[in-house]
């Protein structure tokens, strides 16, 4: 029977390791900053949100506008919530029209997930500005 050193099992789960896309130990993404939501559904964009966040540990608050591409209008938002890698809660107020609520992941560079209360549920994906 032939001897393999151990080093050799180990250079090999560090090669498989390494010729993974999405390895186990790659740092979560952070959410300041600003990100642009679109229903990947809509093919003229339907209701866009501009958001700008900021994340200070697991918290994450922020400000923008939803947009109804149809109508030409914007009204703002206000948004506060959490970010536990890679999941994403968040709340959202906007005025006039209610409350709703965001739940997604978030895999580098972009979030995705579903939004439901303000007017209809319907996924949405968000990108960095």
């Amino acid at each position: 029977m032939r001897y393999r050193h151990p080093g050799f099992l180990l250079g090999g789960l560090l090669g498989s390791l390494l010729g993974c896309n999405s390895l186990p130990f790659a740092p979560p993404i952070t959410l300041t900053g600003k990100w642009r939501g679109y229903d990947p559904k809509e093919p003229f964009g339907g209701v866009t949100i501009g958001l700008t966040l900021t994340q200070q540990g697991t918290a994450v608050t922020g400000a923008g506008a939803l947009c109804f591409y149809m109508v030409g209008s914007c009204g703002n938002i206000s948004v506060a919530g959490t970010y536990v890698p890679p999941r994403v809660m968040l709340s959202l107020v906007y005025e006039g029209l209610g409350d709703g609520s965001y739940r997604g992941t978030a895999e580098d560079p972009t979030i995705e997930g579903s939004l439901s209360g303000l007017f209809a549920d319907s996924s949405y994906v968000f990108n960095p500005q």
